[in-house]
């Protein structure tokens, strides 16, 4: 024998190895079910969304670890459990290596020191970059495609030639927009824009080593051409949608069995049936197949209690993930309130409480921010001043993207944009969830706060406020809020109410703004 035929056997030797190793890994469907459920539920803490901007950021010289230096790079060893990483610029716009369609490679404006043609030229992309880092610090990658982003409505740099090529695939145009979402949205109504959508989900699941794909429904939620328009989708845009989902979900058990471990699919959603139904997502069919893993519920608005979530999503086998975003109140004392640790801190509890699975972090990235070493374990909570309040949200980003959307929020709304009108005689009472007993069962003493909010604070005898039932005296004012302290024995694990009345012989009305519960905790001696 040669040596070229002896290193030709061996070569044979090494591939019908290779190919029958790679045949005992395939999963049989009972196995991958069981896999599937196993790795949807596997503790992760935190999922960090990172909308893939890093890409764009002006470096020394173009390389994995000046994108990582961004946002990635300091977040190993926190309770960070996965990456979501989005290469969405737009529908049609990616800045990871498509082969459906060309790659996001614009070198302009905001975007001229796009990252990604050099890297795709080094023979990586910014998917891979991150999709390698996760894995060499043992966290999950997971790719996150923006389903209908529509950034581009107002920057045409961000329009692909995909989108100048089929106009008639757009829910509008620069001159006559529809009457919800950008007119750049395209219509999944149409087989051409569902079949792009999944050639490129199928891609990322075929060629990316990925623990799983993340389909954003929220950025932005306008999906179909009667929604657009003023209406609410069809029962047949939902069936497309779900059809699409089918399919994902096949390729992803397909690329699975083969690779022999589980490729999930997750999906940032209203939390709300019925909103989800009216913008063409049939949630509840959704989840009663089992087209996805884990749910990642809420956004810039949350329109129901978590527990009822959690709910659905548990009694259908499918791990739920809610999502804290960044607050976007107009009003800006209310959004830096909402935006400050101690309320993530409050979120996070609430959350944990109601049973969820761990929890998505959104539109945060700074790898130095508190979150990433507190939220993720509500055991490392214990202790952490909060500030919990009626609602972290409120109603105002229901609407913008659905006609009547407020309508559809069934949690409470007292918020600067959501006040509530107390008459003279009249009472009204709203809750504050605080998700833990506070005291830890007597082993800790914090100091709590109850502020109450006013358009206009009413003279002291117009107003009586009350925490479950007990009058509360002697506040401090603070410009519009009175503050009250409370006795930290007086406040329930669950709901808490606060009610105010209005005395009978008011000169008139009360508005009633905001509330929110302080708990604080003496600091350890230095």
């Amino acid at each position: 024998m040669t040596a070229q035929h002896g290193l030709s056997a061996v070569l044979c030797l090494l591939l019908l190895a290779e190919l029958a190793s790679a045949q005992n890994a395939r999963l049989s469907p009972a196995e991958l079910d069981t896999a599937r459920r196993e790795a949807a539920f596997r503790p992760r803490g935190l999922i960090y969304n990172n909308d893939g901007d890093d890409v764009f950021a002006a470096v020394e010289r173009v390389s994995p670890e000046a994108l990582l230096a961004q946002r990635t790079t300091g977040i190993e060893g926190t309770q960070v459990g996965a990456i979501a990483y989005s290469t969405t610029r737009s529908f049609a716009g990616w800045t990871h290596e498509t082969r459906a369609c060309a790659p996001f490679l614009v070198t302009d404006g905001a975007f001229a020191h796009n990252m990604t043609g050099e890297l795709i030229a080094q023979g990586t992309d910014p998917l891979r970059v991150i999709v390698d880092y996760c894995h060499d610090q043992g966290l999950d990658a997971f790719w996150s495609m923006r389903v209908n982003d529509t950034h581009d409505a107002r920057n045409e740099l961000m329009r692909p030639q995909w989108k100048l090529d089929r106009p008639h695939l757009l829910m509008g145009t620069a001159e006559k927009a529809q009457r919800y979402g950008g007119w750049t949205a395209v219509d999944y109504g149409q087989p051409e824009v569902r079949d792009l959508a999944f050639e490129v989900i199928a891609d990322v699941m075929r060629r990316y080593d990925v623990e799983g794909v993340e389909l954003d429904f929220y950025r932005h939620p306008v999906l179909f051409r009667a929604h657009a328009e003023g209406g609410v989708a069809t029962d047949e845009n939902r069936e497309q949608m779900t059809d699409l989902l089918r399919r994902i979900r096949a390729v992803a058990d397909e690329v699975a069995a083969q690779r022999g471990r589980p490729l999930l699919v997750s999906a940032r959603v209203p939390d709300s049936l019925d909103y989800a139904a009216a913008i063409g997502l049939d949630l509840r069919a959704v989840l009663e197949e089992r087209l996805l893993d884990i749910l990642i519920p809420s956004g810039y608005v949350q329109f129901a209690p978590w527990r009822e979530t959690v709910a659905l999503c548990h009694q259908n086998g499918v791990a739920c993930y809610p999502c804290l975003s960044n607050p976007t109140n107009s009003d800006r004392p209310a959004r830096a309130l909402r935006g400050a640790i101690e309320t993530y801190r409050a979120r996070a509890v609430n959350a944990w409480y109601a049973g969820a699975d761990g929890l998505q972090i959104f539109n945060i990235f700074k790898q130095s921010h508190p979150v990433w070493n507190e939220l993720g374990d509500p055991g490392a909570l214990v202790g952490l001043d909060k500030r919990y309040f009626v609602t972290f949200l409120g109603p105002r980003m229901a609407s913008p993207y659905l006609g009547g959307g407020q309508s559809y929020v069934t949690i409470p709304t007292l918020s600067p944009h959501a006040p509530v009108t107390i008459e003279p005689g009249a009472r009204h009472e709203e809750p504050i969830e605080v998700g833990e007993e506070i005291t830890a069962g007597g082993t800790l003493d914090p100091e709590v706060l109850l502020s109450v909010q006013f358009a206009q604070l009413p003279p002291a005898p117009d107003v009586t406020v009350s925490l479950n039932d007990r009058r509360l005296v002697a506040p401090d004012v603070d410009g519009g809020w009175l503050r009250y302290r409370v006795p930290a024995e007086l406040v329930l694990m669950g709901d808490n109410a606060v009610r105010i009345e209005c005395a009978d012989d008011a000169e008139a009305a009360i508005v009633w703004r905001d509330a929110c519960l302080d708990v604080r905790y003496p600091r350890p001696a230095q």
